[in-house]
């Protein structure tokens, strides 16, 4: 990714750290803010600015049921989304 953006072409990223559903809703909470801030201090050590980078933890908030261990992987994840200059052409 950051081969594929200038850095200083990024104005921004929002870090979605999420979790499954097991567990308590507050310990979810903890382990989805503390992947997103994870994954911010490595954009940092890349050079990204710090004030570039909004880790947010959501928690099991949007994952499935538990029933299915598959699904369970898949809502345990990271999420950017990148703001970045557009390039006139």
């Amino acid at each position: 990714m950051l081969e594929k953006i200038p850095i200083n072409d990024i104005l921004g990223i929002s870090i979605e750290g999420y979790s499954d559903a097991n567990g308590k809703a507050e310990d979810n909470y903890l382990l989805s803010l503390l992947r997103a801030e994870s994954v911010a201090k490595y954009l940092k050590k890349q050079g990204i600015a710090a004030y570039r980078l909004m880790p947010k933890g959501y928690g099991d908030t949007f994952a499935r049921p538990n029933y299915d261990k598959l699904k369970d992987a898949e809502d345990r994840k990271v999420v950017l989304r990148i703001v970045y200059k557009a390039k006139k052409d």
